[in-house]
């Protein structure tokens, strides 16, 4: 599945089963923006965005921790 940054641009990757709707993801990803992130770019949040082949590298999935493979797409 695609990943979901955080209001301070920190990445989250879930499996397809778990992946969050945009209402849910927002809920969980956009709030509060971090004084420590605060690098002028304002809120970071997105949906759907690109992310490594997880076929290479050990990605878990966020909330079941099941690792990602080729079917996460």
């Amino acid at each position: 599945m695609p990943r979901v940054f955080d209001s301070a641009n920190e990445p989250y990757d879930y499996c397809r089963y778990c992946f969050p709707s945009e209402r849910v993801a927002e809920e969980l990803h956009k709030f509060p923006v971090l004084p420590t992130a605060n690098d002028g770019r304002g809120c970071c949040f997105s949906v759907g965005c690109d992310h490594p082949s997880y076929d290479e590298w050990d990605y878990k999935c966020t909330k079941c921790r099941v690792t990602l493979g080729e079917s996460d797409y």
